[in-house]
């Protein structure tokens, strides 16, 4: 997270709260995104996708922790 917050990309809340909950699971679905972040199904698929294919993050983080024992 600290390298990408010096490149420039700023996370907000809903972002922070998907992260803890794939660091924690492992996993998160549309459902479960749009509960954490008190929005609709639709728009926590948006949040899931911005995260997949913007910022190259889902696998990045899961691989990370997997390897990290998480």
């Amino acid at each position: 997270m600290a390298d990408e917050a010096g490149d420039g990309i700023i996370r907000g809340a809903d972002h922070l709260l998907v992260l803890r909950r794939l660091l924690r699971d492992g996993h998160v679905r549309a459902s479960h995104a749009a509960r954490l972040c008190h929005r609709g199904e639709e728009d926590a698929r948006g949040i899931l996708s911005t995260m997949e294919s913007e910022f190259g993050y889902l696998n990045r983080v899961l691989t990370d922790a997997i390897r990290s024992g998480r």
